[in-house]
C-alpha cells in the first residue's frame, strides 16, 4: 500500500485488542493523505472509571480476559495514543450516552436484563445457565469441539463484566475517537 493514499481510515472495535494503540494508529497515519481522517469506534473505560476501585478493576480484568482485550483504557489515555501517532484529535465521545439522551435504553440491557422477550430469556440467570449446560453437553458428546465450553465460560465472564460495568457507567463499547492528519 502506498503511503498517503487514503482520505479516511477507520478502526471498528479493534484497537482495544492491542496493548499499545500507537503502532496501529501510526500505520493509519502513514496511509492517510494530509488532512485525512482516522475514526475509531472502540470499547473504552469511561471517565468515571477509577483505577483505585477494586470492583472497577475486577470488571476491567473480566472484560479483558473474556474478550481477548489488552489494556482497556480511558478516553484521555486514548487521546495521548492518537497524538503520539501524529494525529490531531477532533472528537472523542460516547455514542451510548448520545443514544440515551435521545431516548434509547442503555446498551447493557441486552446482556443484563434484556429488552424484549428473547433477550430477557437469554439474559436471565436460567437462560444463561441453560446456554452453559447446552454447550457443556455438546462438547461432552463430541458435537462441539474440545475447549468450546471453556471459551463459552470466558465469553460469559466478559458479558457479565461488561454489563455490570455498563450499568455502573464505567465502561462503554461505543466510544468514538476522531483524528485528523495535519496538512503539513
Amino acid at each position: 500500500m502506498e503511503p498517503g493514499t487514503f482520505d479516511r481510515v477507520y478502526f471498528m472495535e479493534s484497537l482495544s485488542h492491542a496493548e499499545d494503540r500507537t503502532p496501529p494508529l501510526a500505520q493509519a497515519y502513514k496511509l492517510l493523505k494530509p488532512g485525512g481522517v482516522v475514526g475509531a469506534w472502540q470499547w473504552m473505560l469511561t471517565p468515571a472509571f477509577n483505577y483505585s476501585n477494586a470492583t472497577h478493576m475486577e470488571l476491567k480484568r473480566g472484560m479483558e480476559y473474556g474478550g481477548g482485550l489488552r489494556n482497556l483504557n480511558k478516553p484521555d489515555e486514548r487521546i495521548v495514543e492518537f497524538k503520539k501517532a501524529g494525529f490531531e484529535v477532533t472528537d472523542s465521545y460516547d455514542m451510548g450516552t448520545d443514544a440515551e439522551a435521545r431516548g434509547w435504553k442503555g446498551w447493557w440491557l441486552a446482556v443484563t436484563t434484556g429488552h424484549d422477550l428473547m433477550s430477557t430469556l437469554t439474559s436471565s440467570y436460567m437462560g444463561r445457565h441453560l446456554t452453559m449446560v447446552t454447550v457443556w453437553t455438546l462438547e461432552k458428546i463430541g458435537i462441539a469441539e474440545k475447549g468450546t465450553f471453556k471459551t463459552s465460560q470466558m465469553l460469559e465472564h466478559c458479558g457479565f463484566s461488561a454489563g455490570a460495568a455498563g450499568e455502573m457507567g464505567v465502561f462503554t463499547p461505543l466510544w468514538v475517537t476522531l483524528g485528523r492528519k495535519p496538512l503539513n
